[in-house]
């Protein structure tokens, strides 16, 4: 699974592989990263004033543009530096 696929909130691996057993399946796991952060990002974009007068399809566009530029420079970051 790549990056900006993953889920956004860990969870334990394992416990969401089956259903029916009050245990979620993985399509129930909720937002992945991408949408995560594109969703953030698409949250300031539209509490900033400045911003009224776009169209919402160039604010959502730039919100994933954000949000994969973040996941592809998070993916080049060294943490132990």
């Amino acid at each position: 699974m790549a990056q900006k696929e993953k889920y956004a909130f860990a969870r334990p691996i394992g416990e969401y592989k089956t259903v029916g057993d009050g245990k979620w399946s993985d399509s129930q796991a909720g937002l992945t990263k991408r949408e995560y952060f594109a969703a953030k990002a698409m949250q300031g974009l539209l509490a900033n004033s400045e911003m009224a007068d776009l169209k919402i399809e160039n604010i959502a566009l730039s919100s994933v543009i954000a949000a994969d530029w973040l996941i592809k420079t998070l993916e080049n970051v060294d943490p132990n530096k």
